[in-house]
């Protein structure tokens, strides 16, 4: 084509990234960007498809897996995030298959760095298990949606279960956009049994409730703001007991129509 050159690339490969790479790119001299099409084979493991809008200023981008994803490492290692943002998405969470819908950004050629503020990335994780904290046993789902925007990762897993009790609509958020408060919010609602395990999980978080649950089940509507970064909480919710079995003081009690109000540490 007139004032335009179109760049066939039949094979190419990037060694910091051990990527293997095909596609064309072409340059419009008129509008003085170049447009391209890749297909990349990202660290032997990770295939996906690119396109490409470049111009003297910055580089724009959008893709989507082309092929079979059993690990996330090597696609996000490409964006040189912070540890203390990757560990959330790469080691805390697992899978046995990545469905990677699409991603896309922006960066000027001067400042790369601020690729965080503009990407944005949709994948499914079949099989899902994730940490939200070290030490703890760890969601498990059937499937789990990640969204990551405006520097929010998202994660809203699907028929989930925690110690063995339903996850009912539960789901978290981590917000990175001030690296030094880094804040992970835990959004819990469900009908649970207040037993051991959760109470010992409340507990790390300074939440001391004077009972435990023996029968019956709590309808569940917490929210945790927790601070990464200095190990801070903020909590707010509610425990509602319809009919149950409460244990205090070594006493066993029959309860209905119980409400406990939760702020931070004081609970009501």
């Amino acid at each position: 084509e007139q004032d335009a050159l179109v760049i066939e690339i039949v094979e190419a490969t990037n060694k910091r990234f051990n990527t293997l790479f095909t596609g064309r790119i072409r340059l419009d001299a008129r509008e003085d960007n170049s447009k391209g099409t890749l297909s990349a084979f990202i660290n032997e493991s990770f295939p996906v498809s690119i396109d490409i809008v470049a111009d003297s200023e910055q580089l724009s981008f959008e893709g989507k897996e082309a092929g079979e994803i059993v690990e996330i490492t090597s696609l996000v290692d490409l964006f040189g995030l912070d540890n203390d943002i990757q560990v959330w998405i790469t080691e805390y969470l697992s899978g046995s298959r990545y469905h990677l819908k699409s991603f896309k950004g922006h960066f000027p050629w001067d400042a790369p760095e601020v690729i965080l503020d503009t990407l944005e990335a949709e994948v499914r994780v079949d099989d899902t298990e994730y940490t939200f904290e070290p030490g703890f046993e760890s969601i498990k789902a059937e499937y789990t949606d990640v969204f990551f925007t405006n520097g929010i990762l998202a994660i809203q897993p699907h028929n989930a279960t925690f110690y063995g009790q339903d996850g009912g609509n539960s789901w978290l958020d981590i917000n990175f956009n001030d690296p030094k408060n880094i804040i992970l919010t835990a959004y819990i609602q469900t009908h649970a049994v207040l037993n051991d395990d959760i109470l010992t999980l409340l507990d790390y978080y300074k939440i001391s409730l004077p009972f435990k649950q023996v029968g019956g089940t709590t309808e569940t509507d917490l929210r945790l703001a927790i601070n990464l970064n200095k190990q801070e909480v903020e909590a707010k919710g509610a425990f509602i007991i319809d009919e149950g079995l409460i244990s205090y003081d070594d006493t066993v009690f029959t309860v209905s129509d119980a409400r406990i109000l939760l702020v931070n540490s004081d609970v009501n």
